[in-house]
C-alpha cells in the first residue's frame, strides 16, 4: 500500500532525485526509528533482533552525545521532502510515527516548523532532541502539530522525570530494536557487563500532551 502512494507520487511528478531515493527508504524500511536530530527529526534505521538483557531501570548521565542513525549530510535533503508528504495527502506514509511541530522561539519569536519522529507512550508523544530547539519547552510551553494530516494544539515540555525517561527508553528499545537505542546512545553495558539506559550529554526528552 505505502509503496503504491509512492508510486503515485513519482508519476505525478510530486517527488524526484534524492528525494525519491531517501523517500522509498523511509517507506520500504523498517518503521522510523525515534530520535530528533539537527533540524530533521526522523531518520531510517534497521529493525535489530530483540535480545533480553538484565536492565538498570533508572538511565545514568552519560558524557556521550545523542548519536543520529543518519549523517548529517542527509538532513537538508530529506527534511523539505518529509515536511511536502506530511503536509499532503500522502501524509499516511509517515504519519505513524512522524509530525510536523510549529512553534515559536521563546527569545527569537520566530517561527519554527520541524519535522520530529515521535513515539506514543500511553497517549502522550515523545522524542529524544540534541538540538536547542528543546529548550524552547523547559518548564512547558504551547505548541501545534500537524498530525495524521490535521493540525493540533498541544503542550510541549522536557521531561526531567528520570523513571519516565527510563520507561521510555524501555518502550522505545522494545519496539524499535535495543540494537538501534544503543547505537543512539540511550543503552550501554558498562565494565561489570550490566546493560544501562544511558541519557546522553545534553539531550533532552521532549513530552507532547495534547488538548482533548
Amino acid at each position: 500500500m505505502r509503496q503504491r502512494h509512492v508510486k503515485i507520487a513519482e508519476r505525478n511528478g510530486m517527488i524526484d532525485g534524492m528525494g525519491r531515493h531517501m523517500l522509498r527508504r523511509v517507506v520500504e524500511g523498517p518503521t522510523l526509528p525515534f530520535v530528533a536530530a539537527p533540524m530533521l527529526h526522523c531518520h531510517h534505521g534497521i529493525r535489530a533482533e530483540r535480545k533480553e538483557h538484565p536492565v538498570e531501570p533508572l538511565p545514568i548521565t552519560t558524557d556521550t552525545p545523542l548519536q543520529s542513525p543518519l549523517p548529517a549530510w542527509v538532513y537538508p535533503i530529506l527534511n523539505p521532502t518529509l515536511k511536502f508528504v506530511l503536509r499532503s495527502p500522502l501524509h499516511i506514509l509517515l504519519s505513524s510515527s512522524a509530525l510536523i511541530l510549529i512553534f515559536v522561539g521563546r527569545k527569537s519569536g520566530t517561527r519554527y516548523h520541524v519535522v520530529v519522529v515521535y513515539h506514543d507512550v500511553g497517549g502522550n508523544l515523545y522524542t529524544f532532541s540534541n538540538t536547542s530547539w528543546s529548550k524552547n519547552f523547559i518548564g512547558g510551553a504551547p505548541v501545534a502539530l500537524r498530525l495524521h494530516g490535521t493540525f493540533v494544539r498541544a503542550t510541549a515540555r522536557v521531561v526531567d522525570d528520570m523513571a519516565l525517561i527510563g520507561r521510555v527508553i524501555q518502550r522505545m528499545a522494545h519496539e524499535r530494536g535495543e540494537q538501534l537505542v544503543t547505537s543512539m546512545g540511550l543503552i550501554g553495558s558498562g565494565p561489570d557487563g550490566i546493560t544501562r539506559l544511558q541519557m546522553p550529554q545534553s539531550s533532552r526528552l521532549v513530552e507532547f500532551t495534547l488538548e482533548r
